[in-house]
């Protein structure tokens, strides 16, 4: 490839600010190991992350851990850097830190998009300074005969410019650049990322015929910024898979009304589905007080927040408890699972969830429940009902009593369900009963109660 006189070769910067680097690190995400092995040169620092921590959770000794200083270095290259982690936190950003990036490279505009460089067609696009009618035009009309794209399907490079595949008079004769004359622009730096096979992310920096051709300062500066633009494109997408994963798993409890609640260690509420918000709303058997979950019976309260302790030291496969928790309307009372959750190895383990709290409203749950868990079981009818009473909250006696059967035909269903389910106790049962109704209300066979 080609390069203008005084363009050295991609450089690595480090990034300014501590507090970019933990903010990133809370998300999951290492900013020290980039793609390809890029990695940035940062200063060895310490940096106190309190934001998110509950109440109580403590903070180091000043006189241990001296406060570090921000790093005041305004450079084009931090500040574009800066801006792309912005995005990385949030996709609501990227307006943002396109104008940031259009006034750091003093530019027309910033043009962001995903290609399908096999059909030449254009995905998803974000835009500063670029007409919206120029945009239209490009993925319609243009983009098949693009200059520009040809040579990235043919060299594959990461950085490219006109002056690569272009030449001034050329340009002259090229129906691509007199459609770009008809809105001020003329060249383009860009900065390209390879997501799988032919799809592309692709970052072009557009600039008028006053501006001229990208300088080598500014194509220096796209090069540094490359690296993290690569790693911020990569770890957005793994981070939108895993919002896309906990939206449909939590759609798929909204669907069954199953209230799912988090909570740490101590009873302290992290996070609570839509159901779950409005059965604590409600402040009938259940509610939130100075952030905590409880029960309104004093008793219930009882076991329900030792069931929490419990299951913030009990293994992952181990532990856990049902409960029958009292409503203040004289409802049947709701049926409360508490699960514990997997431990975790981490300094942010602190803000992780100790268990999850399933809350069933055995008046709402579908009415086509005994049906679904008799076919996704290989259950009877009969063993279908008792596993749907089982849900609901009766007890072995109580569905003896509602079904008219004696006692020991409901301890024989019960055994038979249970082996059925490669279960030996009510409340692993419980647990693949419900997560079975979850997942028939993900595949949306679930009828839910009027």
């Amino acid at each position: 490839m080609s390069r203008p006189p005084g363009v050295p070769g991609t450089a690595i910067a480090g990034v300014s600010s501590c507090r970019r680097i933990a903010e990133v690190e809370c998300a999951g995400i290492r900013v020290d190991h980039l793609p390809g092995g890029f990695g940035l040169r940062a200063e060895p620092r310490l940096a106190h992350v309190t934001w998110g921590l509950p109440a109580g959770a403590g903070s180091p000794d000043p006189r241990a851990h001296p406060p570090v200083r921000e790093d005041t270095d305004q450079s084009p290259l931090n500040r574009l850097v800066s801006g792309l982690y912005d995005a990385l936190l949030d996709n609501a950003a990227w307006p943002r830190t396109l104008a940031s990036m259009t006034r750091v490279t003093e530019s027309a505009g910033v043009y962001f998009h995903v290609t399908d460089t096999q059909r030449s067609r254009v995905l998803t696009v974000q835009a500063h300074g670029v007409d919206e009618q120029a945009q239209r035009e490009y993925e319609r009309d243009m983009l098949p005969v693009c200059p520009r794209m040809a040579h990235f399907r043919k060299t594959r490079a990461p950085i490219l410019y006109d002056a690569l595949h272009t030449s001034d008079d050329g340009m002259r004769h090229d129906p691509f650049y007199a459609w770009l004359a008809q809105y001020d622009l003329k060249y383009y730096l860009g900065a390209q990322v390879c997501l799988r096979d032919h799809i592309m992310a692709s970052l072009s920096i557009q600039r008028s015929p006053r501006q001229g051709q990208a300088t080598p300062d500014l194509i220096r500066l796209i090069e540094q910024l490359h690296p993290h633009l690569c790693h911020v494109v990569r770890s957005r997408i793994l981070l939108d898979q895993v919002d896309l994963r906990a939206q449909a798993a939590e759609g798929a409890l909204d669907l069954l009304r199953v209230g799912t609640v988090f909570v740490d260690r101590r009873a302290r509420v992290l996070h609570a589905s839509t159901p779950a918000r409005a059965m604590l709303d409600a402040k009938d058997g259940l509610t939130v007080l100075a952030g905590q979950l409880h029960a309104t019976h004093a008793e219930d309260d009882r076991a329900l927040l030792a069931a929490m302790a419990t299951a913030g030291t009990a293994a992952a496969d181990g532990g856990g408890a049902a409960l029958a928790v009292r409503r203040r309307s004289l409802g049947r009372p709701y049926q409360v699972i508490v699960c514990p959750v997997p431990p975790a190895v981490s300094i942010f383990a602190v803000l992780r969830p100790a268990a999850i709290i399933f809350i069933t409203d055995p008046d709402r749950l579908p009415q086509n429940a005994a049906t679904l868990l008799a076919r996704m079981h290989g259950l009877t009818p009969a063993e279908g009902a008792m596993a749907a009473d089982l849900v609901a909250g009766y007890s072995p006696a109580e569905h003896a009593e509602r079904r008219g059967v004696t006692g020991e035909t409901a301890r024989t269903r019960l055994k038979r369900i249970q082996a059925k389910t490669g279960t030996n106790s009510q409340l692993a049962l419980m647990r693949v009963l419900m997560s079975g109704l979850a997942g028939a209300a993900a595949a949306g066979a679930i009828a839910p109660h009027p």
